[in-house]
């Protein structure tokens, strides 16, 4: 049977249709079933909702969405896995996707297609969770957002007094995977004497649907509890439980170059601040420090201006210094000099390394034999982009997995 065609109106006789509630259900074991349904792709997955009753019970249950995340995450042929592109031609702003595994066949190009989401005047993605996107609408309302199942969630105002002129930095998306939270972030900056400040941050809990304050960068190893430091990054990077931020001193504290790059983390489940140790590079004085995810692991790339090249390493085992590993040193040569300021997105199942460029092209850089290929989007420019990967994760509370 064609169930993606299968309807109660179909044209077979009566004595041939399979009952709406059993059939295919009841003869297959719901192990079976659940395996087979959770290699399809979202779209054939909310039309099977209307067969029976029995399946709008199985595809909206805790354990099928996620053992359909599950198989979307292991699938080598990246079908379920999409690329967000934030369009950003002043004065429009626009949310574009394409397919992922583009990258993995000829011609090496695709087009990008429009996507319903909370559109208004300008639109920013924060990050994306299990499929869950946060963004910012019209540079003040917070949304969550599934992209494959167009649900959206306007999350309500942190209604926080920041005192004297604090003013809001920066929003970061992660999730607490024992807890089954989704949380945001939101970074302020509160200024004090002597022309500093410090940074304070506000959580977003889905689950409670409110805001709460947590710690102001203390029990770590920094003096001043981070008073005086400028977070570079615009959101937070996830891996590992925690949000990361690569942090400077300002202008008006920094004595010491040595301390200019320090990565901070935000552990989502403790709420609690922490120092990130770093890989042991060459010259760390002569080098700009950007952080990126792959694998699933906290990454960073280190260009070093002295000898134009970029070192990518990469953090295997959470919180163990040694087990940074330099995954690759790559050239400034063209045509790949493109990398220098690009951020590393997606390790391909061939080991490729995905790069966005920030234009109408995306670079896959190949360790093994520093090999490059450029991957064009043949309708649209982008300013951002952002891996997501379908699922049934639902924004809405009266729906929310527990």
């Amino acid at each position: 049977m064609d169930w993606g065609r299968y309807s109660p109106d179909s044209s077979s006789t009566k004595k041939n249709k399979a009952p709406l509630d059993g059939g295919i259900h009841n003869n297959l074991p719901e192990e079976i079933l659940v395996e087979i349904l959770a290699k399809l792709p979202v779209k054939s997955l909310l039309r099977f909702r209307c067969v029976s009753r029995s399946w709008l019970e199985l595809i909206s249950s805790q354990h099928f969405i996620k053992a359909h995340l599950n198989s979307s995450r292991q699938d080598l042929n990246l079908s379920n896995y999409k690329i967000m592109l934030s369009i950003r031609e002043f004065p429009t702003y626009d949310l574009k996707y394409c397919p992922l595994n583009f990258l993995l066949h000829e011609p090496w190009s695709t087009d990008a297609s429009s996507i319903d989401y909370p559109k208004s005047s300008s639109v920013c993605v924060v990050g994306s969770c299990n499929g869950l996107i946060c963004l910012v609408i019209n540079e003040k309302d917070l949304f969550l957002w599934n992209p494959s199942t167009r649900q959206s969630r306007k999350l309500p105002p942190a209604n926080f007094n920041m005192g004297r002129a604090g003013s809001p930095n920066d929003h970061s998306f992660g999730f607490h995977e024992s807890g089954d939270d989704y949380k945001v972030v939101n970074i302020l900056s509160v200024f004090e004497k002597k022309g500093q400040y410090k940074l304070m941050a506000m959580i977003y809990s889905l689950k409670s649907d409110s805001w709460k304050r947590v710690g102001d960068f203390k029990g770590c190893l920094l003096k001043d509890d981070f008073k005086g430091r400028v977070i570079e990054d615009d959101s937070g990077k996830f891996a590992s439980g925690k949000l990361h931020w690569c942090t400077a001193q300002s202008r008006f504290t920094h004595e010491d170059a040595a301390e200019w790059d320090i990565i901070i983390s935000l552990d989502i489940e403790s709420e609690v601040f922490g120092v990130l140790e770093q890989p042991n590079y060459m010259k760390k004085d002569k080098c700009e420090l950007l952080l990126g995810v792959l694998g699933e692991c906290i990454c960073v790339l280190c260009e070093n201006y002295e000898n134009s090249t970029t070192d990518l390493w990469v953090l295997k085992e959470y919180g163990v210094k040694e087990s940074w590993t330099k995954l690759a040193v790559i050239p400034s040569t063209d045509p790949i000099d493109s990398l220098w300021h690009s951020m590393p997105m997606f390790i391909l199942p061939n080991g490729g390394i995905l790069f966005s460029t920030y234009g109408r092209y995306f670079v896959v850089y190949n360790p093994k034999d520093h090999s490059t290929k450029i991957f064009d989007i043949n309708n649209s420019r982008y300013s951002e982009a952002n891996i997501y990967v379908e699922s049934l994760i639902s924004p809405l509370l009266q729906t929310y997995i527990r």
